[in-house]
């Protein structure tokens, strides 16, 4: 049974590649291709959660509230920012009925959150809960807007090689936590945290080109996913307490400041995503190693250093608009 749940857990990534090519080949089936990946990375996420039927029937308004919420973020942005991005396109409003669907977009992607807040704190203390889902939500918003025939495809299948890391991830702690190491959680939480922000920044940046999203709504966006990756980051060092909620409110502010300023500088969508994803993982970093007591100087002179080389580097060598 367990090597079937293996073979299970690591064919899924793949199975949503497929679906991808789908959507790839069939743009118009969006609403239920999209939908069917995120009913299909919450239900693998919440069955290795909670392994076994018992344990799901001990509490299957919570489980079903995890498979919801999950599946609610990852089609809420691609979905609605989208279809309902082009519906107000072409309407040609210019009053404030044009703002509606972008109100509900932010309203269901808060929603979503939340639930998937609330349900996994119920079911399991372990951080990288949310680790497939909010990777699953920005691969495909990432896909979506992406360019080029094979170039799509070969992200399609690096972001499927880093969904097996996450489901194994996952698969280990809770089927074999013997052969799961300590601090796994925290790396694995960490560097696909870091990558699902760059997606969404990226992604947002370009549906504000091209699909006119507000830049109130992609800043509020981007300000839920921090806020998502804060709460994950202290909980997997065993700080959100007292002391540590404050951040999960701050990192968002910092968040929307930083993508206010982006937005209007004269830089390419990825160096704008890269700067946004650089400043998170030194603000973060700044966080959690405060919140431990281990915050000083050298730390604070390593994250400077790598984040301005990085920048640097990175600045240097795009291409200004």
């Amino acid at each position: 049974m367990r090597q079937l749940i293996h073979l299970s857990t690591l064919a899924t990534p793949f199975a949503i590649l497929a679906l991808m090519e789908v959507l790839f080949r069939n743009p118009v089936g969006l609403p239920w291709v999209v939908t069917m990946i995120g009913i299909l990375a919450s239900s693998v996420t919440l069955f290795l959660v909670r392994p076994g039927l018992a344990h799901f029937m001990a509490r299957p308004l919570t489980g079903l509230g995890l498979m919801f919420g999950g599946t609610l973020l990852i089609v809420s942005t691609p979905l609605l920012g989208f279809q309902q991005v082009v519906t107000a396109t072409e309407s040609g409003l210019k009053t404030a009925v044009a703002q509606i669907p972008w109100l509900v977009t932010a309203a269901v992607v808060v929603l979503a959150g939340g639930l998937l807040v609330f349900t996994a704190r119920r079911l399991t203390q372990l951080p990288q809960v949310f680790t497939p889902l909010y990777l699953v939500a920005g691969e495909v918003l990432f896909l979506m807007v992406l360019e080029g025939h094979w170039f799509r495809r070969i992200v399609a299948v690096l972001f499927a090689l880093l969904l097996v890391v996450a489901l194994e991830d996952l698969y280990l702690a809770f089927h074999e936590p013997e052969r799961h190491h300590a601090y796994a959680p925290v790396n694995i939480a960490t560097y696909m945290g870091l990558v699902a922000y760059f997606l969404f920044a990226a992604s947002l940046f370009w549906m504000m080109l091209f699909f006119n999203l507000p830049l109130w709504l992609g800043a509020l966006i981007l300000a839920g996913l921090s806020a998502l990756l804060t709460y994950q980051a202290l909980l997997s060092i065993g700080r959100l307490s007292l002391r540590g909620w404050p951040y999960v409110l701050v990192m968002p502010l910092v968040s929307v400041e930083l993508f206010w300023v982006v937005s209007f500088l004269p830089t390419g969508v990825y160096v704008g995503a890269f700067v946004l994803t650089a400043a998170h993982y030194a603000a973060l970093g700044t966080c959690r190693n405060y919140l431990l007591g281990s915050l000083n100087r050298r730390i604070i002179i390593r994250y400077l250093v790598t984040g301005i080389g990085l920048l640097a580097i990175v600045l240097m060598t795009a291409k200004w608009r």
